[in-house]
């Protein structure tokens, strides 16, 4: 048998470069899987966030991508630094 490789989702810190499957699906909202950009107060620094669910059930942020199980949790970076500390 050949071995297969899976191309992963990248997380920069701020944004997530998606794996072709998770791009699949939040492009064309199968399953209701969705993306949003948030902007911080002062629109200096944007993060993506990846959704399923939707307005009336209610929505879940994914962390980990369902598909090759990478890290997608985002933050927003301030001159190079994390914004929030999660390590609370």
């Amino acid at each position: 048998m050949g071995k297969h490789t899976i191309k992963k989702c990248l997380n920069t810190g701020n944004w997530v470069q998606m794996c072709p499957a998770l791009k699949n699906v939040t492009s064309k909202n199968i399953a209701y899987f969705s993306e949003l950009v948030l902007h911080n107060g002062t629109f200096d620094t944007q993060r993506l966030m990846i959704f399923v669910g939707d307005d009336v059930c209610g929505r879940v942020q994914l962390d980990y991508c369902p598909f090759c199980g990478t890290n997608i949790e985002t933050k927003h970076k301030v001159g190079g630094q994390d914004e929030y500390d999660y390590s609370i």
